[in-house]
């Protein structure tokens, strides 16, 4: 889902370059070990998605541009 105001880098990015998204939300457990196995079995549950479907992405700011 495309917002008028991208809540990250990453989302700017799709927007900026016309990409069919959709943000997808959960609850994270403090108590969990690992955030991306964490993000990955927690969305694949919710959604009609198989593990392999979900992708992590971080965005970066290196000082030297």
């Amino acid at each position: 889902m495309p917002v008028a105001r991208a809540a990250t880098p990453a989302i700017a990015a799709l927007v900026a370059a016309g990409v069919a998204h959709e943000v997808v939300q959960y609850r994270h457990d403090p108590r969990s070990a690992s955030f991306g196995e964490e993000a990955v079995n927690e969305l694949a549950q919710a959604g009609d998605l198989s593990p392999a479907q979900i992708l992590k992405t971080l965005v970066v700011a290196l000082p030297k541009g």
